[in-house]
This record gives C-alpha cells, sequence and structure tokens, in this order.
C-alpha cells in the first residue's frame, strides 16, 4: 500500500514578507507501510490505526524525525537484526510519542550491541507516552552495551510517561541490564511504570541490573511505579542488582518511587553480589540534591539495604520508608 502524505502549508510574516513553508506528514496504515520510513528518516509519521502485523521484521535504520502514534498499537512484530536492535536500530534527534508495542518479540541473530524493543540505541531524542506490554526480548550471546524493553542505552534522551508490562528478557550477559533501560546517560527519566515483568539472567556475572535501568549515569529519575516485578539471578556470582537500578552514579537521584511486592531473586551470601531496593550501589552521589528522596516500599523483602550493603555515609537520602 502505497504511503499517503499530506502538505500543509504555514504562512509567517515576518518584516511585512509573507513566506510558505512546507510540513509534509506521511500516514502509516499498514505494516508495509512501516519499511518505507528508511526511505525518508527524518520525516514526520503518523499512526492511522492499529497495526497487527503477525510477521518477521527487520530492525529500521537510524530514525531522525517524529513519530506519533496517535495512541494506536503495533503488535505482533518477529524483530531480528545484528548490532543495535529493535524496531529501529537507533533514534537520534528524534521525537516519539503515543505509541503502543505489543506482543513483540526481539531475538538477535549475533553480535549484538544494544537490544530494546523500540531501538537499540537513543541519542539527544525526546520520548513521551509510551507503552510496551506482552513482549518478550531473548538472547543466549553477549550483548556488548545494554539491554531494555524499551532501549538498549540511551544519551541526552527524555523519556516521558513510559509503561512496560506483562514482559519479559531473557539474557545471558551484558553490561547494563534493565526491564525498562539498559543504561542512561546524561537523560532525564520521569513518569515511568514497570508492571509483571520479569528479568532472568543465565549467566554468572553481570554489571549493572535494574527493574527500570542497569546504569544511570548524571541522570535524573523521578515519579515510577514498580510493582510485581522478578528480577532472577540465582547463579550470579558478581554485580550491581537493584529492585529499581543496578548503579547511580556521577550525580544520579531518584525521587518520588512507589515499590510494592518486587522481588529480588539472587544469591544471599555472596560480597560479590551488591544488592539493593533503590539501587545496587551508588557511585559519586550528587553534591547538590539527595540521592534518594521520597521513596517508600510495600511488600519487599526487609533483608534488602536501600543501596550499597557498607551504607556509605556521604550519600544524601530524604524520606525512604519501608511499610
Amino acid at each position: 500500500m502505497k504511503i499517503k502524505q499530506c502538505i500543509v502549508l504555514a504562512i509567517t510574516a515576518p518584516f511585512s514578507f509573507f513566506t510558505l513553508a512546507e510540513t509534509s506528514i506521511t500516514y502509516i496504515s499498514s505494516c508495509s507501510d512501516l519499511s518505507q520510513i528508511d526511505d525518508n528518516p527524518e520525516g514526520e509519521y503518523q499512526l492511522t490505526a492499529d497495526l497487527s502485523c503477525s510477521q518477521d521484521f527487520e530492525s529500521l535504520g537510524y530514525f531522525k524525525g517524529v513519530f506519533d502514534g496517535q495512541n494506536f498499537t503495533i503488535s505482533d512484530l518477529n524483530l531480528s537484526g545484528t548490532g543495535n536492535v529493535g524496531l529501529f536500530t537507533q533514534i537520534r534527534g528524534a521525537k516519539i510519542r503515543n505509541l503502543t508495542l505489543r506482543n513483540i518479540t526481539v531475538e538477535p541473530t549475533h553480535k549484538s550491541s544494544s537490544i530494546g524493543v523500540l531501538a537499540g540505541r537513543a541519542y539527544d531524542s525526546h520520548l513521551t507516552n509510551v507503552r510496551i506490554e506482552n513482549s518478550e526480548i531473548t538472547t543466549s550471546e553477549k550483548v556488548t552495551h545494554g539491554v531494555g524493553m524499551l532501549l538498549g542505552t540511551i544519551e541526552d534522551t527524555t523519556v516521558d510517561i513510559v509503561k512496560v508490562s506483562n514482559s519479559t528478557i531473557n539474557v545471558a550477559h551484558t553490561s547494563y541490564l534493565g526491564m525498562l533501560l539498559g543504561q542512561a546517560k546524561y537523560s532525564e527519566l520521569s513518569n515511568l511504570a514497570h508492571r509483571n515483568n520479569i528479568l532472568t539472567i543465565s549467566n554468572d556475572e553481570q554489571e549493572f541490573v535494574g527493574g527500570i535501568v542497569g546504569n544511570a549515569y548524571a541522570s535524573n529519575l523521578k515519579n515510577i511505579q514498580s510493582s510485581g516485578n522478578l528480577i532472577s539471578a540465582q547463579i550470579l556470582e558478581k554485580g550491581n542488582v537493584g529492585l529499581l537500578t543496578g548503579q547511580l552514579t556521577r550525580g544520579s537521584t531518584l525521587v518520588n518511587a512507589e515499590i510494592r511486592s518486587d522481588l529480588l531473586n539472587v544469591p544471599i551470601h555472596d560480597n560479590q553480589v551488591n544488592k539493593g531496593i533503590a539501587a545496587g550501589y551508588i557511585l559519586k552521589p550528587s553534591e547538590t540534591a539527595a540521592t534518594l528522596s521520597n521513596i517508600q516500599t510495600y511488600s519487599v523483602d526487609n533483608g534488602l539495604y536501600w543501596y550499597n550493603s557498607k551504607h556509605d555515609t556521604d550519600i544524601m537520602t530524604e524520606q525512604i520508608i519501608k511499610n
């Protein structure tokens, strides 16, 4: 089916002269339309209907435009590829909003760098109102950079209003692993929901593993709801693991969070596994604000520390309460 385009002419009048600015919106109404995004990766796109694709799909390339799902759903894709793997390989300077991805499976072929259902990597982008439901990422090979149900790695990116639910990740090994994001650098993350998900590690060594994000580097997380999730790593011998984050570093902060009935299934007596509720480990905390603020738990293992088991006294906290 041919993609339909709409041309919008905007009239502006600087210095009393009239100029015409052309904006082109491409409407996507079928699964076959998706592959044509690569023809113009800097374009503006809108979904016009729910798409149930039931097909194998090679990751699209770099996306640098605007994608508005208009609250429609793309479902039943089997994503594959090498390097960065997801619906898109990477998004750069892009805006993606109002989109649900449901019943998506991601199985990279080999030599993966970053993996996510939406994209492997994101740089200088803005994501808002994105949902991932009933989806799965599975890989038995090492992923060099990061794995997350939304995105593998992000940098200089804003993520707002994201919900991941009833989904699973099964990995052998990667340095950064989170149910939403593998690694976040210089990014702002807000209004995140993480519900009824299972993250399973089948290797004995990981670096940073978290329910929300594996490693937050100079990034801020706020307004988080996490409930009914499981992180299972029974043979883990080394790593930093937390119900919300594996590690917070370089001034990263975590503010306003509620955790209900989440479970961390890792070796209990292992000095090389740092386990925590908010973070497995906090390194180089903020000097100007509380690193952890207004966090509450309900029906969570009381034996877990909030963060570093040695309780570094240089870390400022406010209103962190176990119920």
